[in-house]
């Protein structure tokens, strides 16, 4: 008892030094949100390691499966430090942590299809894809990307709505002012179309 009592006091006291070094850091520093993500990690792993009942389990299990599980973690961490969500697949950042945008306008770019009868839907990735938890659009420089993701998006709705199919998918460019003058409301985005899929079946011969 006097040993996981004495374990426990330590990661006590290991937390408040990381929460303090965490706070000088996240207002001092210009890698606050970073540096700030490294303590937090710090003291999970500190908090975990403190747990006897954990402790127990670790020392228990062979070195070589306690390799694997660091190494696994790790790997984990170190690619979510490389802020890439698609090169170090399934080990990539997780941004959990809040950031305030000093942007005075905030684009967004959206896929509107156009059904047969001419209703307008959005195609939205991690709706037709509900497996896929966050998704972001190709950059504008990889059409080529852009062009598959467009017609798997477009084949995955007309699966479940063959009678009225998508033949046209816009993709659009919406821009949202966040500081607007006194007295003024919000209106509705402007929207720029930056370009047009035409997926109608090719006529036959």
């Amino acid at each position: 008892m006097p040993t996981s009592r004495a374990r426990l006091q330590t990661a006590g006291a290991i937390a408040v030094i990381a929460v303090c070094g965490a706070t000088i850091t996240w207002y001092f520093w210009p890698i606050r949100g970073v540096v700030f993500q490294i303590y937090a990690l710090a003291a999970i792993f500190i908090a975990f390691h403190a747990c006897p009942p954990i402790t127990r389990w670790l020392a228990s299990t062979p070195i070589v499966h306690r390799i694997v599980l660091y190494t696994m973690l790790a790997a984990m961490v170190a690619g979510h430090f490389t802020l890439s969500k698609t090169k170090y697949f399934p080990f990539v950042a997780w941004d959990i942590f809040s950031a305030v945008s000093e942007q005075e306008t905030v684009f967004c770019r959206e896929l509107i299809g156009t059904t047969a009868s001419g209703k307008q839907i959005r195609l939205v990735v991690e709706q037709l894809f509900p497996s896929i938890v966050q998704f972001d659009l190709p950059p504008d420089n990889e059409p080529e990307k852009m062009d598959r993701l467009v017609a798997a998006l477009a084949t995955e709705y007309n699966a479940h709505h063959a009678a009225d199919p998508v033949r046209e998918v816009d993709l659009m460019l919406m821009a949202v002012k966040l500081h607007l003058p006194a007295g003024q409301s919000h209106t509705q985005p402007s929207c720029e179309l930056r370009h047009r899929y035409d997926l109608s079946p090719a006529p036959s011969s």
